[in-house]
């Protein structure tokens, strides 16, 4: 009977011409179905007025044998097709007030005076303990989000005694009069919500966290002092970089690198002073920096003065070739080898000779070889031939090897670069973090131990394949150079935490300096006398014959230099404070103390290219540059200082990585990113493939530290899908006050 009058009410259609009464307005609802366990729901709409009367019919009527059985209306617009769920309500059409304890009918007239309303008793309201039902509809529908505040804000208002709090559910179902109570109707305007949603907003705004300082900030750096870049190199880095408009550090680190692989195993230093420990020059470095900051474009201009040296090196060969080809060339070589064949068959005759004459003065117990037996030769010696006739075809003195570096290559065809360049080989890369992880892909297993040996530049590297054999090559020096973005640097660090294996510190000159804007293109000349200057470094240097100018021993065939009495102190004392002050101090990260335990090789390193900077002159007229200068061991000081700062950045790019994300996504809050979503799930974030945020896992750590530090809000309607990933959160306002 109930179920079924419910039915007829819902069938009420809407008033077709003009509303006049509030009692002709439409209310909206919803019914549950199938009980209290089910989440069904059906949405309806009536006239209050209708509505109203048959409540009162309802409630005039015997009470109900199960009340349970009673419609159950849920007085909200849900989702179209949705169930009964907070997160499907869109907004909420009627106020209810449940009051439990103290209903004093007096009391509520008075509270809701000048409100329309309907009040009725509850199933469960007997004479001793009345419990009355107060429906308020709404003038305007309060949104979802609203609700809880409004309706606090409301009965704060009213300030009535034992209201029940499960009328604050968006969904709770509200059974219809039982039947057998009291039922009355006040009579007045709809309840405007409007005064009420403004002061819940503005409860609920001051009752927010303040936003809390948020991200991370990378270590500050220093920037480069130009009085550590050699003078000879300082006027064509300090051009270039004015030209680019990019910051000085990357072309000091790109002159450097080029030179030391110019340098190579050529000569290398020995930085104590009793020990054997050997130090090549050769060099790994780095630029790290946004897009478009030229980073490869300056890299590249550096590297010109190796593409210098190659052609002067082809020019070089090319004048052999000529040489060897000129038919007075071949002519001399012609005779040359004709004498040289008859000098041979001399001086193998003159050994028959001696050995007849040997056996004669044996035999005949004879001290003087007969005379016929004798024989005075004519010829000049097969040696002196020799050399006249390599002389013909050999390079000229200072000849430069053919090759300084190098860029895509596999570590086969790097080998025989190495056994035909015995100074070593720069490899270049234009994107650097790419290089390494190269090193990790499938069937590439041994590039990173080819290179790990690589860069100590004096080791030995067997090589075993088809078709090549067994092949070993005795001087694995290879210096690398490249450039790459934070990002991408973040990425490597991330995957590579639980496998570091060094390979990233052994970048000794891997810098990550601040950058300017966009002032103004620049078109000016290149300065030709700096660069010039710088060139003739580089060629001096690539053509020195280190062996003849450094000391030996018998137990290593590279030459090698020393310190300076002066300059072994400085590094003594430096060597000293790195190990007791910054490897031993506790609060050290652990990556930072793998990379200045390598500091002693790249400050012997620098120390030793900027005493042959310094000494290019002498060097050019054969004179030997002596044991390395205290200058040039203070600059290497000074660098070490430096790059030991900028490692601190480029490795805090992984150890914060959690915070920097956080930062990242706060920044993107600030410029407006998410102002069209409502609320928003990690999912949402993810997909937009942001720099930092493009993984779910360190985007939920982002999430939930934006959500500590006050920024973001859980959303109180998803608390329900919090266990199946459905978290959503919402934009702090003080975020943008």
């Amino acid at each position: 009977m109930e179920d079924h009058a419910m039915n007829a009410l819902e069938k009420i259609a809407p008033n077709p011409g003009m509303v006049t009464d509030t009692l002709d307005r439409l209310l909206r609802y919803a019914l549950h179905k199938g009980g209290v366990r089910s989440n069904q729901i059906e949405s309806a709409e009536t006239r209050w007025d209708a509505l109203v009367e048959r409540f009162a019919q309802m409630q005039a009527a015997p009470r109900v044998a199960n009340p349970e059985a009673a419609p159950a209306l849920i007085f909200a617009e849900f989702k179209p097709g949705s169930t009964r769920h907070d997160a499907n309500v869109i907004a909420m059409t009627a106020l209810v007030l449940d009051i439990d304890k103290e209903a004093d009918l007096d009391r509520i007239r008075a509270a809701l005076a000048g409100w329309e309303a309907a009040i009725y008793t509850t199933k469960r309201s007997t004479p001793t303990a009345p419990r009355l039902r107060v429906i308020l509809p709404l003038a305007a529908p309060v949104p979802a989000r609203d609700w809880i505040g409004t309706y606090r804000q409301f009965a704060m208002t009213l300030d009535l005694p034992g209201l029940d709090a499960c009328a604050e559910k968006l969904s709770q179902p509200f059974l219809a009069p039982p039947g057998g109570g009291h039922f009355e109707r006040l009579p007045g305007d709809w309840l405007d919500p409007a005064p009420f949603i403004a002061a819940a907003r503005q409860a609920e705004y001051d009752a927010l966290p303040q936003p809390e300082a948020i991200g991370q900030q990378l270590p500050a750096v220093p920037a480069l002092d130009t009085d550590l870049i050699p003078a000879p190199l300082r006027g064509w880095v300090a051009d270039v970089a004015y030209r680019m408009q990019c910051p000085v550090d990357y072309c000091a680190v790109g002159a450097l690198v080029a030179l030391a692989a110019v340098v190579g195993a050529a000569v290398g230093i020995r930085p104590k002073r009793k020990d054997d420990w050997l130090v090549i020059p050769n060099l790994w470095g780095g630029v790290i920096g946004p897009p478009s900051k030229k980073k490869t474009p300056s890299l590249a201009e550096m590297l010109k003065a190796l593409g210098r040296l190659e052609v002067a090196a082809k020019e070089g060969t090319q004048q052999a070739k000529a040489v060897a080809a000129d038919p007075e060339t071949k002519i001399k070589q012609k005779l040359l080898k004709k004498e040289l064949e008859a000098a041979i068959k001399a001086e193998r005759e003159e050994a028959r000779l001696e050995t007849e004459a040997d056996a004669y003065v044996e035999a005949k117990g004879k001290k003087e070889v007969p005379s016929r037996q004798r024989r005075i030769l004519q010829v000049r010696p097969a040696a002196i031939i020799k050399a006249e006739l390599a002389a013909l075809t050999a390079p000229p003195t200072g000849t430069l090897q053919a090759r300084f570096r190098t860029n895509d290559v596999t570590i086969e065809a790097l080998h025989d670069l190495l056994s035909a360049n015995p100074r070593g080989i720069l490899v270049f890369r234009d994107e650097l973090v790419g290089l390494l992880k190269g090193w990790e892909k499938q069937g590439h297993e041994q590039d990173r131990a080819f290179y790990l040996e690589a860069w100590n530049g004096h080791g030995s590297f067997p090589l075993d394949r088809i078709g090549r054999g067994h092949v070993i090559c005795d001087n694995m020096c290879v210096s690398i150079l490249g450039g790459t973005q934070p990002d991408k640097v973040r990425g490597y660090l991330y995957q590579a935490r639980q496998e570091n294996d060094g390979l990233l510190q052994r970048f000794q000159l891997l810098v990550y300096p601040d950058t300017a804007a966009y002032t103004g293109m620049v078109d000016e000349y290149p300065d030709a006398a700096a660069r010039d200057t710088a060139f003739a470094v580089f060629d001096t240097l690539a053509r020195a014959d280190f062996a003849l100018m450094g000391e030996t021993d018998r137990y290593g065939k590279i030459p090698h230099l020393r310190f300076a009495d002066a300059a072994q102190e400085v590094f003594n004392a430096w060597y000293d404070d790195l190990h007791l002050n910054q490897i031993e101090a506790p609060e050290a990260p652990p990556l930072i103390v793998e990379y200045l335990s390598k500091q002693p090789k790249t400050f012997a390193a620098l120390a030793l290219l900027f005493h042959l900077i310094d000494r290019a002159d002498a060097i050019r007229q054969g004179l030997a540059p002596g044991p390395v200068s205290e200058a040039a061991a203070r600059r290497a000081q000074g660098w070490c200082s430096y790059l030991a700062a900028h490692a601190r950045r480029v490795f805090a790019l992984g150890q914060t990585l959690q915070s920097q994300a956080a930062g990242e996504l706060a920044r993107r809050i600030q410029a407006g990113a998410l102002d069209g979503l409502e609320t928003f799930t990690a999912r949402d974030i993810y997909r937009k493939q942001w720099s930092l945020l493009d993984d779910p896992e360190i985007v939920a750590q982002a999430l939930g530290e934006l959500t500590e530090a006050g920024w973001l809000l859980r959303d109180a309607q998803a608390a329900g899908w919090q266990m199946r990933g459905h978290v959503r959160y919402r934009v702090n306002p003080k975020v943008k006050a």
